[in-house]
């Protein structure tokens, strides 16, 4: 008897240190996360201060400075750095600037510097600047990274579905192409009906010089109906420009 009494005693002392110790355990866990939250909530923070002096520090620097070349070497010694700037901070360096020839090497230079989320609007910056050559030529800097991506992504093993799907949100964005770049794109299209479409929905972000032998593609579809429907296409779309 005395033994079971024992035995029964040893158990409920052993559940007992096992429940303080799990309680113990759980209180640990919770102060770790509490921790690890607060270190990145301060990294972050100081990460956001620091970013904020160098962009002030910058903007007073460009305001100091009146040599031409000399801003620029500025901005292009912060372009090197891992500085990261939002879409409004760009805009207001490319401010600090008077010549648009100025505001474009600026805006390039910055391209990199720039928050990924902030990049997809990039192209309003084209606002800033005088002339269409100049707009054109930021445009096509823009969007040179982009294609290059997209041409990476449509020769992954992907359905021909998911590849349409991404040519059609390329053709809705602020991309432009060269006619090359269109050609590849069309080569990584198993069936020629894919073809016809991406052709037809690319036209439109294509380079304007480039237009003008778009008419080549149609080499890449297989079916004489499809090569008139692209055809007729280019042709419509030159009608309509030329109306207007």
């Amino acid at each position: 008897m005395k033994n079971v009494l024992l035995i029964i005693s040893i158990c409920i002392a052993a559940s007992s240190f096992a429940q303080r110790a799990n309680k113990q355990h759980v209180q640990n866990k919770k102060h770790y996360h509490v921790n690890v939250q607060s270190s990145e909530k301060y990294i972050s923070s100081r990460y956001s201060s620091h970013r904020h002096r160098a962009f002030t520090r910058l903007i007073q620097s460009l305001k100091f400075e009146s040599s031409r070349r000399r801003k620029i070497e500025i901005v292009r010694s912060i372009s090197e750095s891992r500085i990261v700037f939002s879409l409004n901070q760009v805009r207001r360096v490319l401010n600090e600037f008077s010549f648009s020839s100025d505001k474009l090497k600026v805006a390039k230079l910055l391209y990199r510097n720039t928050r990924k989320r902030s990049k997809a609007m990039y192209y309003t910056l084209v606002d800033e600047l005088n002339f269409r050559s100049e707009k054109e030529d930021l445009l096509t800097y823009i969007s040179r990274g982009n294609n290059m991506r997209l041409e990476e992504l449509l020769g992954r093993n992907i359905s021909s579905r998911k590849k349409m799907e991404m040519i059609e949100k390329a053709s809705e964005s602020y991309m432009c192409f060269n006619l090359k770049q269109v050609k590849r794109i069309l080569n990584e299209l198993t069936f020629s009906s894919d073809k016809l479409r991406a052709a037809k929905l690319l036209y439109k972000r294509t380079r304007g010089e480039d237009r003008m032998l778009y008419y080549t593609l149609m080499d890449e579809l297989t079916f004489n109906s499809e090569r008139e429907e692209l055809f007729n296409y280019i042709s419509s779309c030159n009608s309509l420009a030329y109306r207007y």
